[in-house]
């Protein structure tokens, strides 16, 4: 097992040192990251402290409390077009199961999923941003809802992961009639969301499911806050890891959640086990 993480090491590095001559840009935006989660890993409780303890609801609860919170009854999360999004996403992961096995854990799981698929149908966004694309599960959930909604765009901005014909993999998920919708971005949040929210002015949801580390996470937060609108909602992934997410309740949000729950059937594969999530409404 050691010997194959090294090799699997190496590999990656070498994928990385061959982007400079092709791409400069990238490989600096993909060394940053690189070098900012080790150096979570190595320093990240002595800078910013250990995080928090969230007090945590299920998903149904929280689904329960966003529907309340935009006025709207129950039956969002049984509506055809969600079944029939699950249905291709599941399928579309059944092609690629046994050829990418050992990287669909990188995909968004079900709640998030459904969750970000809720947020769409009850806040009726123009603009939504998301980071992190991977397989592409988040982006179509997204992308269904738009359509049912009749109106929104989706920017999407992302790295796809480093490896070899990776590339054909990226935003698999999505379909192609939906794409109409949807402008992907390849680069890091670093550089890439600033411009993002320079053209768009404003954002009704944000959707983080990129790099875990505090510095990236509180960056994106920090920058997307000023042009989230009234009732704008942030969904993101992995906030159990850093204080991050506990430091947007300066904020005053209108509702605030941490999920923790277990996502018993993933919709793209994966392993079945917790799931800890944040929403933040402004």
């Amino acid at each position: 097992m050691s010997t194959q993480r090294g090799t699997d090491g190496l590999r990656k590095w070498g994928s990385l040192l061959a982007l400079l001559p092709q791409r400069p840009r990238e490989f600096y935006g993909r060394a940053d990251v690189y070098f900012d989660v080790r150096l979570d890993r190595l320093f990240a409780e002595r800078l910013f402290g250990r995080p928090p303890q969230y007090e945590a609801v299920s998903w149904r609860s929280a689904a329960e409390d966003m529907e309340a919170h935009f006025g709207h009854e129950a039956g969002t999360l049984q509506e055809s077009a969600l079944s029939e999004i699950e249905q291709y996403v599941r399928h579309k992961a059944a092609a690629v199961r046994y050829e990418e096995r050992d990287t669909l854990d990188w995909a968004a799981t079900t709640i998030f999923a459904h969750c970000c698929y809720l947020a769409c149908r009850l806040r009726r966004p123009d603009t939504v941003v998301e980071i992190g694309v991977a397989y592409g599960v988040a982006s179509a959930f997204i992308l269904r809802a738009l359509e049912e909604n009749g109106h929104g765009v989706l920017h999407s901005i992302d790295l796809p992961p480093l490896l070899r014909n990776f590339d054909r993999f990226w935003g698999f998920a999505v379909p192609k009639k939906l794409r109409n919708r949807w402008r992907l971005h390849r680069g890091p949040s670093k550089q890439v969301l600033p411009k993002v929210l320079e053209e768009t002015d404003t954002v009704d949801i944000f959707v983080r499911d990129g790099s875990p580390t505090y510095r990236a996470t509180r960056q994106d937060f920090d920058i997307v806050w000023s042009f989230l609108r009234a009732e704008g909602i942030i969904i993101a992934n992995q906030v159990e890891l850093n204080r991050a997410f506990n430091e947007l309740q300066r904020q005053h949000p209108g509702l605030w959640r941490f999920i923790r729950d277990f996502d018993e059937r993933p919709v793209f594969g994966g392993t079945s086990g917790p799931v800890m999530h944040g929403i933040a409404i402004k």
